[in-house]
């Protein structure tokens, strides 16, 4: 044993960094796994629901518009291979029917990541053992885990063949594929892209070894006049990784024209050898240039085609067989008609506006976009990130516009530009799929991460000298590394946690009093206004205490409602209780929860609300019934009442600058009465006050002999009485007049 132990010593010695990069990258997936709870990692219900469906059954799914196509959406006419090793490896475990499995949230933000709360797909309850589907889901994670694993170590070899030979480059390729937050999250999901990426890769891989060995041992193969291993045997290996990887995905299709690409230059490499080389009878026949020329296309030709058939041939044998039953079922044999009309084609074209917005989501679902599509990192990371890969792509762009054949000594051209073409290959496909269907992630191009990975560190290490490129090296590993650490922790499982039952003892000193009852279920005992004053487009942030009094069997969702003036919703906010993750079946009898909101305010406000006294209005309701509307609440003496908890205050970005007067109008040092504008049709009168210190009013709304009667500004548009000196708000007020009243007042 210790001489084995010896014997591997200068192996691991030799790659230590990627012996280091690998156990890391392994456990880090383990951490994501456990971070993310079931079913929340992106489209992770749909792919499980195709593996259940598979297990439970033992035939593949079918999209016809049934109730089952609900629960795995456009992932059912996917190519079934992840599938069905996830099905081999959980079919003994019971995981009941799908509604014990899948708990809907109908308020989570899938797709919004600026939205605090309701981050969870699906409810989960206080304890989650390994069993069922949990089990299920968590085996079929480590499966994912051990196809990223053999990614990974194929990225390290591929990037060996890029920098021939250089470990400390290949390590730091593969240490920026290995600690991409992304990846990570995506390798510790079930999900099909994680053996489509595997088989791409290693398909990657074998194309580099062609190309890197023909173009160091083409000499040696002509002298002896032999068909060299590699050239013999690797169209069937390829044709058998690209069928395998078509059975995953489609993606895997895209390796056809890179290797018919690639079996043209070989052959081109292997029959125009110098005329001194191997024998060439039929060179001697005709020794003028022309038909020199014609056979060795002919011959360049023949080999082309040949070994592209084969790989082609072994493809069809492998994969054939689901695109040809796609053709009988779909009347398409990529089922693209069945993925557009269940997934949802844009509308309409999209303008380069559309595209920006667009693109900075794209780059951030490269790096660190996680559970739904919905939980970011902090912005600073995605500007360095941005920064850095701008860096190597100038990096990459100057090298490829130098004297290429220049840096032949110190990189592989053929495994350059093989990694180079595969990444336009999937770039363009993107593109093109994404002019069809909204689906502009990053994450989808992971099929070529290994490639983007070992460009990336060429762009940025290829003008240093070697120092400089350890270094270099050292510091982006050391940076992701940190970056990949803190992401479960900080982002995806902070995201998740349920927010703690309290006790009447723990509520805070400044809570504002309610005592509101709803639907005799749940009791709103109080409030904290985070935010007294806000704006047009800005999020008015408070936290409501809710009681549940007994044990219901109703799940129900509270509303959080802004309205302006004419009682008009500006903002709202739906949420099952604790931010969706406290259904009310859940929670115990006299359970105590601190929730807190932020309710977007819309922008349309600044013009047609701003300014106003904004009426906070909150509740309970039943969202599975007709029309949603409010349950009853009633205050502490039984009394029936409106669920109206608090106001705020609604303040314009910019304030108009109507007609002053000169000078203004003060009243008891209370308000200034700046200017009035009186309507055209003569039916109302706009008031432009500053308020100095606190005030309550009433405004005389019609005049009569008798004199004026004065009549309050209701509740829904008088602004807050002011109770801070120091805050000084101009605040408008619209007197209408009615028609039956004088036809002309004067104030």
């Amino acid at each position: 044993m210790k001489v084995k132990i010896r014997t591997l010593n200068p192996k691991i010695k030799e790659h230590i960094g990627a012996v280091f990069i690998l156990p890391a990258f392994v456990i880090l997936a383990v951490v994501y796994s456990l971070a993310t709870p079931p079913l929340e990692a992106g489209d992770e219900s749909r792919h499980y629901a195709v593996v259940k469906y598979m297990a439970d059954t033992g035939r593949l799914p079918v999209q016809d518009g049934g109730i089952a196509q609900i629960h795995w959406s456009h992932e059912g006419n996917q190519p079934p291979l992840y599938y069905a090793l996830a099905a081999a490896l959980t079919f003994w475990i019971d995981t009941g029917d799908w509604g014990d499995v899948f708990w809907y949230n109908p308020h989570t933000t899938i797709g919004d990541p600026l939205r605090p709360d309701n981050k969870n797909i699906t409810i989960h309850r206080p304890d989650e053992p390994w069993q069922g589907h949990v089990l299920a889901v968590h085996l079929i994670r480590f499966l994912s885990i051990g196809m990223a694993a053999v990614t990974v170590t194929t990225g390290y070899f591929i990037a060996l063949h890029l920098f021939k030979g250089k470990r400390w480059l290949a390590a730091g390729a593969m240490a920026v594929t290995a600690f991409n937050p992304m990846f990570l999250f995506i390798s510790a999901a079930v999900n099909n892209d994680n053996a489509v990426i595997m088989f791409v890769t290693l398909a990657l891989l074998l194309m580099t070894q062609m190309g890197e060995s023909m173009n160091q041992r083409i000499s040696e193969w002509q002298m002896a006049n032999d068909e060299p291993f590699i050239i013999r045997h690797s169209p069937i290996l390829l044709g058998l990784l690209i069928g395998l990887g078509a059975l995953s995905k489609l993606y895997a299709l895209g390796l056809l024209p890179l290797a018919g690409l690639l079996f043209l230059w070989l052959a081109y490499q292997y029959d125009c050898r110098p005329p001194t080389a191997a024998p060439q009878k039929e060179l001697n026949v005709e020794r003028s240039t022309l038909n020199i020329f014609r056979l060795l296309v002919s011959r360049i030709t023949h080999h082309a085609l040949t070994w592209t058939a084969i790989t082609l041939l072994v493809t069809l044998l492998v994969a054939g067989w689901f695109y040809w039953r796609n053709a009988l079922l779909y009347g398409d044999p990529l089922a693209l008609n069945i993925m557009n009309e269940v997934a949802g084609q844009r509308k309409e074209a999209p303008t380069l506006a559309t595209i920006l917005a667009e693109f900075e989501g794209f780059r951030i679902a490269y790096w660190a976009l996680f559970g739904g599509v919905n939980i970011l990192a902090d912005p600073w990371i995605y500007k360095l990130l941005d920064a850095v890969s701008l860096i190597s792509f100038i990096g990459l762009a100057v090298f490829l516009v130098s004297r290429i054949t220049h840096h032949a000594s110190r990189f592989s051209l053929p495994a350059f530009f093989i990694l180079l073409i595969w990444c336009l290959i999937m770039l363009a496909g993107f593109i093109v799929w994404n002019l069809t269907i909204l689906a502009g992630q990053g994450r989808l191009l992971f099929p070529a991460i290994t490639a983007f990975s070992a460009l990336g560190i060429l762009g940025l290490a290829w003008w240093l000298p070697p120092m400089g490129q350890k270094i270099l090296v050292t510091g982006c590993t050391l940076l992701l590394l940190t970056f990949a650490a803190v992401s479960p922790i900080f982002y995806i499982a902070d995201a998740y946690a349920k927010p703690p039952i309290l006790t009447e003892k723990e509520l805070p000193a400044d809570l504002q009093p309610l005592n509101l009852t709803y639907d005799g279920k749940m009791r709103l005992l109080g409030y904290q206004l985070h935010t007294p004053v806000v704006h047009p487009a800005e999020t008015l942030s408070l936290t409501l205490y809710w009681q549940l009094l007994e044990p219901v069997e109703l799940n129900y969702s509270i509303f959080i409602h802004l309205l302006g003036r004419q009682r008009q919703v500006i903002g709202q906010l739906d949420t099952y209780p604790g931010g969706g993750h406290w259904p009310t079946t859940l929670l115990p009898p006299s359970a105590i929860l601190a929730d807190r909101y932020a309710v977007p305010i819309s922008p349309e406000a600044e013009t047609k609300h701003a300014p106003a006294r904004l009426l906070i209005a909150a509740g309970i309701y039943d969202f599975n019934e007709p029309g949603r509307p409010g349950k009853p609440a009633v205050n502490a003496a039984g009394q029936p009442v409106e669920p109206i908890i608090a106001s705020a205050k609604l303040i314009p970005w910019q304030w108009p600058t109507p007609p002053r007067f000169d000078p203004p109008v003060n009243f008891a040092d209370k308000v200034t009465l700046l200017s009035y504008e009186i309507a055209a049709d003569q039916q109302s009168v706009t008031l432009n006050w500053q308020v100095n210190a606190p005030w309550s009013w009433i405004i005389p709304s019609s005049c009569s002999s008798g004199g004026p009667r004065l009549k309050p500004i209701p509740p829904a548009r008088a602004p807050q009485p002011n109770t801070s000196p120091a805050l000084m708000a101009r605040l408008y007020r619209a007197i209408s007049r009615p028609r039956s009243g004088p036809p002309e007042t004067s104030l």
